[in-house]
């Protein structure tokens, strides 16, 4: 996942599956930053401009791209 790209919020594969109703009204999104990752953990945290207008930070095993910039 980089700058640019278009994801959408899913439920992470292996967890109890979310109601992502809320969610699925503002998706997509699209990708306009990044927060580096902190206390060792391997993935960064992305900066997500909704299609409501709503940013938000969001990590890695939340978003699935759609659309590649």
């Amino acid at each position: 996942m980089k700058t640019g790209d278009v994801v959408k919020f899913v439920s992470p594969p292996g967890m109890m599956p979310m109601d992502t109703t809320g969610w699925k009204q503002q998706s997509p999104g699209l990708i306009v930053g990044t927060k580096p990752s902190r206390m060792g953990l391997k993935k960064p945290s992305y900066m997500v401009l909704w299609k409501n207008g709503e940013r938000t930070f969001e990590w890695h095993s939340y978003l699935e791209v759609i659309s590649k910039a």
